[in-house]
Order: C-alpha cells, then sequence, then structure tokens
C-alpha cells in the first residue's frame, strides 16, 4: 500500500516538459497580447495628440490671419496711416507689413529684418514657410471727447479694460484715417479717465494727422512673426523635436526685441498659399518665392494654410513613406529636409478669409 502510494507523489520527465511547454505558450500569449495592446494604446494616445495640436495650431493661427490688417473696425479701403513714432524702422509702411510671407530655403533670408536675431535664426527650419503679420490689437478702447486739436492728449475710460505704458506703440483708427504714435506718459488716471500724450522726440511731432473725434479707437499695435523651429530636445529614440514658434516683436528706438516663444510641439512644416486678386476679380493662389512669381501682398483676401504635425515617439511599427500634402504642396521622402522615421504624422489644411480686406 505504502509503495502505491510512493509511485503516485511525482511527474514524469514528459509531464514536466509538456506543461512547461504549455506555460510557455501561455505566457508567450499573454505578452504578446500585452504588446499589442501597448502598440495600440501608442498609437491611439499619439493620434490624439496630434489631432488635438493640429486643432490648435490651426485655430491659433486662423484667428490671427483673419485680423490681419484690423484698425478698429472692417472698411472697403484701408485708411490712409501716419507713421509718427520713431520707435518704429524708418520708412517704415504699416500696410505693406501688416502681412509679409517667407519661404525659408537652406537658411535664413540675411536682407530681412530678422536676420541679426538669433532667437530665429538658429532655431528656425529650412524648406518650411513663415508669416509675418502686423496689425491693430482686437482689445481697444474708445476716445471719451474729441480733441481740441491735433496735438490735444488722447482720454480714454479705465471701465474699458485698456491700459498703456510709456514707450509704448499704439494705434488710433476711426476707419477714415489712422495714426501710430509712441505714448510719452505714464498714463494718469482721474476720474476713471486715463490721460494719454504724444509729444514730440519720441515721436516726429506732437500733432496727430488730425483731430480725432469720439468714435476714434485706440489700442496696442501689435508684430508678430510665426515660423517652424528646432527645440533643441530630442525624443527617445534621438531624433529632432520641432514646434510652432511665435515672435512678438517690440519695437523701439534704440533697437527692437523680439520675444520668441514655443507654441506648439510637434508641428514639423508650415506651407502657405496667398490667395491674390487679380484685375478681373478671380482670385489666384501662389507661393511667396522671393524674386519670382511673387504675389502682391496688399491685394491678398484669403490665405490656404497647411501644417504638418508628428508624434513626439516613433510609435508606428514602419517608418513613413507616405505623402502629405499641405497647402497643394506634396511633402514626402523626396523632399529635402525630410525626416524618415517611425513617427506618427498627420497634414492639417484650412483655408482662412482675411476679414479686414473686401477686395
Amino acid at each position: 500500500m505504502n509503495q502505491r502510494i510512493n509511485r503516485q507523489l511525482g511527474f514524469s520527465i514528459v509531464e514536466l516538459l509538456i506543461a512547461l511547454v504549455i506555460s510557455v505558450a501561455t505566457v508567450g500569449g499573454l505578452f504578446s497580447i500585452y504588446l499589442n495592446t501597448r502598440v495600440s494604446q501608442d498609437l491611439t494616445e499619439a493620434n490624439s495628440r496630434i489631432q488635438e495640436s493640429g486643432r490648435f495650431a490651426l485655430e491659433y493661427l486662423k484667428r490671427d490671419i483673419r485680423m490681419i490688417g484690423y484698425r478698429g473696425c472692417v472698411s472697403n479701403t484701408p485708411p490712409p496711416t501716419v507713421v509718427n513714432s520713431k520707435d518704429l524702422p524708418l520708412n517704415y509702411d504699416p500696410l505693406i507689413n501688416e502681412l509679409v510671407g517667407y519661404t525659408i530655403k537652406s537658411g535664413w533670408e540675411t536682407d530681412t529684418q530678422f536676420s541679426g536675431e538669433a532667437s530665429i535664426t538658429s532655431r528656425i527650419r529650412p524648406n518650411t514657410d513663415a508669416l509675418l503679420i502686423a496689425r491693430m490689437s482686437s482689445i481697444s478702447a474708445q476716445l471719451t471727447e474729441k480733441q481740441s486739436d491735433s496735438s490735444a492728449n488722447l482720454k480714454i475710460k479705465t471701465s474699458d479694460g485698456v491700459t498703456f505704458d510709456k514707450n509704448e506703440i499704439v494705434y488710433i483708427s476711426d476707419c477714415v484715417t489712422a495714426d501710430i504714435f509712441t505714448v510719452t506718459n505714464t498714463p494718469n488716471v482721474t476720474g476713471g479717465i486715463a490721460t494719454i500724450a504724444h509729444a514730440k522726440g519720441i515721436n516726429t511731432t506732437n500733432n496727430l494727422s488730425k483731430a480725432y473725434q469720439s468714435n476714434a479707437h485706440i489700442a496696442r499695435y501689435q508684430s508678430t512673426f510665426y515660423f517652424i523651429g528646432d527645440t533643441g530636445r530630442v525624443n527617445k529614440n534621438g531624433s529632432t523635436v520641432f514646434a510652432l514658434y511665435q515672435t512678438i516683436i517690440n519695437y523701439g528706438s534704440a533697437t527692437n526685441k523680439y520675444d520668441t516663444q514655443e507654441l506648439i510641439e510637434g508641428v514639423e512644416n508650415m506651407k502657405i498659399l496667398y490667395g491674390e486678386v487679380l484685375a478681373s476679380g478671380n482670385i489666384k493662389y501662389v507661393r511667396h518665392n522671393k524674386g519670382t512669381n511673387t504675389p502682391n501682398m496688399q491685394n491678398v483676401s484669403s490665405i490656404q494654410l497647411g501644417l504638418l504635425i508628428s508624434s513626439q515617439d516613433e510609435v508606428s511599427p514602419f517608418e513613413d513613406s507616405q505623402t502629405y500634402h499641405l497647402a497643394q504642396e506634396e511633402i514626402s521622402t523626396k523632399t529635402p529636409g525630410y525626416i524618415n522615421d517611425r513617427r506618427l504624422r498627420h497634414a492639417f489644411n484650412s483655408s482662412i478669409k482675411i476679414r479686414n480686406r473686401r477686395l
């Protein structure tokens, strides 16, 4: 009886091998399911982040592009604008500078206002487009009373929520005429009314182009440059991470100040088509190519914008060999500077009407 019990206590080698094979197969299957689930989760998360970044980047740029040339109102004919501020570059033309396009080839164009600004030139990516937008800020205040003459101070209500600082460049417009000048005082407030001076010295003269009435609006004059740049970071595979950058230009009498900041990570490329209104009334979409077939930017009424967004890490099992279309331009492995890796990518395109140009 005891001998029979002892024979039943162990497993044979064959039984152990079979159990081992079954265990390995089970664990292997579970690990394979885990890996597949992890890859699927990484793809889903990367795609969600791309969609989020793409929508945000498009909306951010569309909001500013729509407001190109904003002067306090929408008018069929841009009001003549007198530049009184000495802080702006010599012979500065606000009509020309409200929309400037750039096509970045192998490097930065040396004859532009950004040629000496390292925060731009050290980052900007070749084979991309860039855009400069200047306009009156959409946050403005209305004059509380008309000027007695063109040299009189300007008065606004503090309840309008707009404040100005000394040496700040501002824009005043009534849609018939407009002036750009520098605030020469620290605006004092009495009874909820702020007084703004525009004296000679920092300005060419203490006279505006006319005495403005109480229907005029005053706001900051803002100039913003958008470009694709190298963040200086790499992902875990060692690939360069690019982003959409914004540079806010603060003009000054001694030197211009450039506040460059990263807006949205993962924006790899930007392409722009400019919708130029021809004499026939038709719209022709063209690229900004310096010296050849350059559109008349003052006749541009709309813009086609294309952005290429990538995931941060290489989550795809295959190298990216797709062809993307950005503003009707093909971006593929044949494009100079194209990165052929396993990052997930998506193209975002939008047509944008410039609201303040009724051409």
